[in-house]
């Protein structure tokens, strides 16, 4: 088990700094299923 967090649609794993935040500009947390980013602040991290 790790520790990062998981993605609020498939419930994948999410990897840190895949791509870059849209909004924030800021590395972020990205889903390879469902191809979408989240901001630490979506996910908690």
């Amino acid at each position: 088990m790790t520790d990062a967090p998981t993605c609020p649609r498939c419930g994948g794993e999410l990897e840190y700094g895949a791509l870059l935040d849209c909004v924030t500009g800021q590395r972020g947390w990205a889903c390879d299923e469902c191809n979408v980013v989240y901001s630490s602040l979506e996910v908690g991290r």
